[in-house]
């Protein structure tokens, strides 16, 4: 029926020169970010709690992660399901007024990669992505990982300011996203 944005992360040189020829535009890039073990100092709040997330916060987490993101990058529950079910720590962040952060990580080995960590708008600001990232560098290093990568996109200040400060350095991988409106039909 169209109406609908289709999206399209082009890795590779010859795909970019497909979308750009098929009517894609670059809408912005993927960046990779990455902290490597390293002392810190524990960020906790008096308003934050951490704690280990289980399958009923998933409902939540998808209020969360909806809010907390432009309709391209949302998670249906299913996905979120999915990504749990495969994650090596998930955490919410739980304010007076229930979740207003998670974060789900995949890794294996030496290697992790934060998946997704999401922090409610109406709270962004406030230390629950410090905590979130405090939380999760303790429990990294506790089972020997060493490196934990992640990748935003390039016009999320919110997140590279947050990375940047809790010790990740970008890695010079970036990656365009394309898109592609397709129009309603009448």
């Amino acid at each position: 029926m169209g109406g609908a944005t289709v999206a399209a992360i082009a890795m590779q040189s010859w795909f970019q020169q497909v979308l750009a020829a098929s009517g894609f535009e670059n809408r912005q890039q993927i960046v990779m970010l990455e902290w490597q073990y390293q002392p810190w100092a524990s960020r906790e709040t008096d308003l934050i709690r951490i704690r280990r997330m289980t399958e009923v916060d998933l409902p939540e987490v998808t209020k969360t992660d909806n809010a907390s993101f432009d309709t391209l990058w949302h998670n249906s529950l299913e996905t979120l399901q999915r990504a749990f079910s495969q994650s090596l720590f998930a955490t919410v962040a739980e304010s007076a007024d229930g979740i207003v952060g998670y974060q789900l990580t995949t890794g294996h080995g030496q290697r992790a990669h934060l998946a997704r960590l999401a922090v409610h708008p109406a709270i962004q600001g406030r230390g629950a992505g410090r905590a979130l990232l405090s939380d999760l560098f303790g429990k990294l290093t506790r089972t020997g990982v060493t490196r934990l990568s992640v990748n935003t996109q390039s016009d999320n200040n919110a997140s590279l300011s947050l990375y940047k400060k809790m010790g990740f350095n970008r890695t010079g991988e970036e990656y365009p996203v394309y898109t592609l409106q397709v129009p309603a039909i009448s």
